[in-house]
């Protein structure tokens, strides 16, 4: 839950989170919609790097996997692409479409501008982190329209199931 909704006003939660930045140089936002996803902010303005997003994912494992990838840019400036292939993680640019809605909302707010070009990117966690029916399901910020991508496998399991 976020603080505000704890009862914290919105200065109170700017600060938070300038706190947060000047403290360990990033902030981490989760948001607990009917599908949770968290993102950083911060890691800009101390690291140079784009921010970080990860959705569709259980909340406790979303902000698992941006503590692991951030550790990499604390440590070494950026992430480490053989670290990725070899936990089989996908780290796509999000599509400017999705900077200026709800998705990065607490970021626009901090820095008073919708997110520019460039400045998220979605990590997208291996297929085998799910269960075989929702496997290729992961929302993909990468595309205008956020949806997934469906291969062949996926649209013949659903084409299946429409049929019964």
């Amino acid at each position: 839950m976020c603080i505000m909704c704890d009862g914290f006003s919105y200065e109170e939660a700017m600060r938070s989170i300038d706190l947060s930045i000047r403290i360990h140089g990033w902030h981490l936002t989760l948001v607990e919609a009917p599908m949770p996803w968290c993102y950083t902010i911060g890691l800009t303005e101390t690291f140079g790097h784009s921010e970080l997003i990860v959705v569709d994912v259980e909340m406790a494992d979303e902000e698992r996997l941006i503590r692991w990838a951030v550790g990499m840019i604390e440590r070494g400036g950026s992430l480490d692409s053989a670290e990725l292939t070899r936990r089989r993680v996908e780290v796509v640019p999000v599509h400017d479409r999705h900077l200026g809605g709800e998705w990065f909302a607490t970021w626009a707010n901090h820095y008073g501008e919708t997110p520019p070009t460039g400045s998220f990117l979605q990590i997208v966690p291996p297929p085998d982190w799910f269960c075989e029916c929702h496997q290729h399901l992961t929302r993909r910020l990468d595309r205008p329209d956020g949806r997934p991508l469906a291969n062949r496998a996926a649209r013949r399991r659903q084409q299946r199931s429409t049929r019964r």
